[in-house]
């Protein structure tokens, strides 16, 4: 059940990389009326974040929580997480999510695509329903809050991103 969203950055690839690496993840995800932005970040390891195995804690606005751990990374081009573990009651009917990113020197800008896909728990109501269950939660989640959500960031990160 993926959502995807892209835009641009008016630096190079290595420049837009580095900077998304580094930056805090309180500034690239400012929420919407109905997710929470995120507030603060708690390393689970020593790994520095955009290595394979790097873990962290994402704190909410609202006081919820997730985990999340790169599970691969090829600098300058491609990152994948996967976010499980929620304390938010939208998220009670999921397994886990994974998050996505590319990075694409387009002239004299980055083009970054970033999608995110989740997979419901077998033992929650929706996916205990199937393909049902997808369907019902991609119409009421995904198309509407997630999606929204991932525009928000997006907006967020591009602007971000852009600054010197």
């Amino acid at each position: 059940m993926p959502c995807e969203v892209s835009f641009s950055v008016p630096r190079d690839v290595p420049g837009t990389w580095k900077k998304f690496i580094a930056s805090p993840l309180e500034d690239l995800l400012p929420g919407t009326a109905d997710l929470p932005a995120v507030d603060h970040t708690e390393s689970l390891n020593d790994r520095p974040f955009g290595q394979v195995g790097s873990a962290r804690q994402v704190w909410l606005a609202d006081g919820n929580h997730a985990f999340e751990e790169i599970v691969e990374s090829r600098p300058a081009e491609y990152l994948k997480y996967q976010v499980w573990g929620w304390s938010h009651p939208l998220a009670k009917p999921l397994e886990y999510a994974t998050g996505e990113f590319w990075f694409t020197a387009h002239e004299q800008t980055t083009a970054v695509r970033w999608q995110y896909s989740f997979m419901l728990s077998p033992r929650s109501q929706l996916g205990r329903l199937g393909g049902l269950g997808r369907w019902l939660f991609r119409k009421a989640f995904i198309q509407r809050q997630w999606a929204a959500y991932m525009q928000a960031g997006a907006g967020a990160m591009a602007a971000w991103l852009a600054t010197p």
